[in-house]
C-alpha cells in the first residue's frame, strides 16, 4: 500500500502491509523486484515497515511551501505506481 504523509517538516512518502498483511510476506513479494525499484525510485527498501520510503523537507507552516509540497506529492505518486506497475508487468 502506497501512503503519503504531511508532516510539519515535510511531506514523503513510503510503502506499508496492507491491513492484515505482515512486514515480512509484503517484503518477500518485493524481492524478485527490489533492485529494480530501488533502482526507478530512488531509495533503499530498507529494513523497517516504511518501505521504499521518501521526503521532502519543508517548513509546512509556511504556506509558500504549500504548491512545492503539493507537486513533489503528485510527481512522486506518480513515480511509484508507474514503477510498481512496471515491476509487477515483468518489466
Amino acid at each position: 500500500m502506497l501512503a503519503m504523509y504531511l508532516a510539519s517538516r515535510g511531506v514523503g512518502a513510503y510503502v506499508r502491509p496492507a491491513r492484515g498483511q505482515s512486514e515480512e510476506d509484503l517484503r518477500a513479494e518485493f524481492e524478485p523486484f527490489a533492485s529494480q525499484l530501488e533502482a526507478e525510485l530512488a531509495t533503499a527498501i530498507g529494513d523497517g515497515k516504511y518501505m521504499f520510503s521518501k521526503q521532502l523537507d519543508l517548513d509546512m507552516a509556511d504556506r509558500d511551501n504549500w504548491p512545492e509540497a503539493c507537486s513533489w506529492l503528485r510527481q512522486t505518486t506518480d513515480r511509484y505506481l508507474g514503477a510498481f506497475e512496471k515491476a509487477m508487468a515483468g518489466g
